[in-house]
């Protein structure tokens, strides 16, 4: 009886433990490289970078209006913490169902081996979903407001679903109402998935396996009357993208004003030469999958182990899937050759975010290790010590990647973006090259409405009409950027301009000129526009920036930002004869990063 009971509730139990300690890990900040962007067209009902993410951007923005007492990217963060747990409820659903499928199945074996009992089997299914639960990216992903998670809740839930009208189908062969209404729940999800994020559109290829395995003609009239539903669904979120763009919404990127505008949109257009990488790129991509299944122990280095010790599990579960060749293990091995070669062609730098899926069928197959295993072990003690075994290798993944995906107290780029702002005047320009800046400002200007009266222009884009449209509209109320030329054409009369690191190198390529008679110096985390021999005198308060003891690639590129301005500015102060400044400058740098880091021909201004 209370086996039965489990059965019913474990997953509902498992994955409301699984929000709970998500929460605990959950950022109150823009954490993440399109972290801000996303919140800010959610909130604001803008467009978001292709492929548009429509379901999401409206849900998004439902959600962000409920009137909880924390700051609008808290409550969005938040949201992805509920589609992650969500993920989580269907993939134990998912293992469940699988195992069970495999129990009945193998009973009229060869090798049959014994049964399990409710309880090992409901087990199975809640190890595997703790396993993705605390598996390192997917646990990341659920800390902030990205397209990841929700993607994974969609694609779980398909799978689940599809799976299941497989399973009924085989025993209700003559019900056709009660198997076209299950099959109709897997294309609907088929829909969202679409008005989604299109990676999950290779989910169709195993639908088709598991729906067209016993064939009939009659079955492809009511698979083309499905896919019409799927379609219809997509069109109508993605009808919301020209829809708003036409309503002069400022907010996001791009303005697809007609239907090919939007496909280029929906498709990505601007994102092919990056979808598209080279050999060395794809090779590189390869071998980041592969090491993020290694496992170490350091518990402050992001980069790899995945799963920890849990991933030794999967070579059991392959084993037994290419041994027992059941047509389920044939479509989850039809995904993970998907989801691992498509993501190889991404020249982007999130690309562990891309493997999700292939992650999400690695642990399919660790709990179908874990399946084989109990299968084989006859000795009651010898299950109890597996369980136990099981337990802490569960609890190791867990210490581990906690401390690896924690961003409760993590305010780095919200500190990075307000050293930047903290002392530039209302009114100036703020020229930038990062996407990464760019996702920031849109968030804590357009949101939270810091500094707005700044103008933050985003040099890569800036030669996109719509992008210079909305810069003219939203801060400058003139024409700030000349769009009629061949070139790119800053009217920046009257305004204080400041650069940002990257930005340097182009006026030091000669892409960008300005007067002869004017300089960039070294201002906090920018570089200001003054006149040549002109000192600018700038406060100290302009480095406050909190790192994590995480080794994570924002923190590294921060830190290096930081190193080099403090630098620059030091030697800027020693050029103008201020060597109190210097020196102190220098003592704050030594704090901050370690004598070892500091130039040597600036020691003596530490020993002094």
């Amino acid at each position: 009886m209370f086996e039965k009971f489990l059965r019913k509730i474990s997953a509902i139990l498992i994955s409301l433990f699984v929000f709970a300690v998500y929460l605990t890990t959950l950022a109150k900040s823009t954490v993440s490289l399109d972290n801000g962007e996303l919140a800010a067209t959610s909130y604001l009902l803008g467009i978001p970078h292709p492929t548009g993410y429509p379901l999401f951007t409206i849900i998004g923005f439902l959600f962000s209006h409920i009137p909880l007492s924390m700051r609008v990217i808290h409550q969005l963060n938040l949201l992805s913490t509920i589609y992650a747990s969500i993920g989580v409820f269907f993939t134990i659903k998912l293992i469940r169902i699988i195992v069970d499928e495999l129990e009945n199945s193998l009973s009229s074996e060869k090798f049959q081996l014994n049964k399990l009992s409710e309880f090992s089997i409901t087990l199975i299914s809640i190890i595997g979903g703790l396993v993705f639960a605390f598996s390192k990216t997917f646990w990341f992903q659920s800390t902030n407001y990205e397209v990841y998670t929700l993607n994974i809740a969609l694609m779980s839930a398909t799978i689940f679903y599809s799976i299941r009208a497989y399973l009924k189908e085989r025993v209700n062969q003559d019900e056709i109402n009660f198997l076209i209404n299950k099959w109709l729940v897997v294309f609907i999800l088929f829909g969202l998935i679409l008005s989604h994020h299109l990676l999950g559109v290779f989910v169709i290829i195993p639908i088709m396996y598991l729906y067209f395995k016993n064939f009939q003609r009659t079955r492809i009239i009511t698979f083309l009357k499905f896919i019409l539903i799927s379609g219809l669904i997509a069109i109508l979120f993605y009808s919301y993208i020209p829809i708003r763009s036409s309503m002069n919404s400022l907010v996001g990127f791009g303005r697809p004003a007609n239907i090919l505008e939007t496909i280029d949109h929906i498709t990505g257009k601007i994102y092919r030469p990056m979808m598209m990488s080279s050999d060395a790129s794809a090779i590189n991509n390869l071998i980041t999958f592969i090491s993020s299944l290694s496992f170490h122990f350091d518990k402050y280095d992001f980069d790899n182990s995945e799963f920890n010790l849990m991933i030794l599990l999967i070579v059991p579960g392959l084993f037994f899937a290419f041994v027992y060749r059941h047509k389920i293990f044939n479509l989850f091995l039809i995904l993970l050759a998907i989801y691992l070669i498509v993501p190889l062609f991404y020249a982007i730098l999130d690309i562990d975010a891309y493997f999700l899926p292939a992650y999400y069928i690695i642990v399919i197959f660790i709990s179908t290790g874990i399946y084989f295993l109990m299968k084989v072990i006859s000795r009651d003690l010898y299950k109890k010590i597996f369980v136990v075994f099981l337990i802490l290798l569960v609890s190791v993944q867990f210490y581990f990647n906690y401390n690896r995906v924690d961003q409760s107290e993590v305010y780095l780029e919200e500190g990075y973006f307000n050293s930047i702002v903290k002392h530039i005047e209302d009114n100036s320009v703020l020229i930038n090259f990062s996407s990464w800046l760019h996702s920031l400002s849109m968030y804590y200007q357009l949101v939270e409405k810091v500094k707005p009266n700044v103008v933050f222009i985003t040099y890569p884009i800036a030669g996109e009409r719509w992008y210079a449209e909305q810069v003219n509209c939203l801060f400058a109320k003139e024409k700030l950027i000349d769009v009629d030329s061949n070139r790119i054409k800053f009217n920046l009369s009257g305004r204080q301009v400041y650069l940002t690191y990257e930005m340097i190198k182009k006026v030091q390529a000669g892409e960008m000129k300005f007067g002869d008679n004017l300089q960039f110096i070294p201002f906090g985390l920018t570089y200001k526009l003054s006149k040549k021999g002109e000192y600018v005198e700038q406060p100290f308060d302009l480095y406050e920036l909190r790192f994590m003891k995480v080794k994570l690639y924002t923190n590294q590129e921060l830190k290096d930002i930081l190193m080099t301005m403090m630098i620059n500015r030091i030697y800027y102060e020693l050029d103008f004869a201020k060597y109190d400044k210097a020196e102190e400058l220098t003592k704050l740098f030594v704090a901050k990063f370690g004598v070892e880091n500091l130039p040597i021909n600036l020691l003596q201004y530490y020993n002094k």
